[in-house]
């Protein structure tokens, strides 16, 4: 991996971390139907994981409306939340504390893009 690249990553999630909020209120008021309660960084831009030059940035919006529609989810934000490196790809995750915490679900999330990773 390439300084440049380590550098890239570096302030990806910097600029996550730093307008975190900024980008939580825009996708709350792209679909406030939603009830968004939070974003994440996940994928292979999730701290812990090791990106390639060809990752793609994920946003995960971690939503509370079971009856929100997951392609219509996708398909409200297409283009619209952006940060560093460009345009987030969407990846909606609904959360029901009942049922399991957020970490586990992200972590879920984490290990199928990983196999997915590998099986390519």
């Amino acid at each position: 991996m390439t300084k440049e690249f380590q550098n890239f990553i570096k302030t990806v999630r910097e600029d996550f971390k730093r307008n975190k909020q900024k980008y939580l209120k825009q996708a709350q008021s792209i679909y406030p139907e939603a009830n968004i309660v939070d974003i994440k960084l996940i994928g292979s831009y999730r701290l812990g994981n090791t990106p390639t030059e060809d990752s793609d940035i994920d946003l995960g919006i971690v939503y509370a409306n079971r009856n929100t529609d997951e392609y219509e989810l996708v398909e409200k934000f297409k283009g619209e939340i952006f940060g560093y490196g460009g345009i987030f790809d969407i990846v909606p995750v609904f959360v029901n504390k009942k049922e399991k915490s957020l970490n586990e679900i992200l972590n879920e999330i984490n290990d199928n893009n990983l196999k997915h990773t590998k099986s390519n």
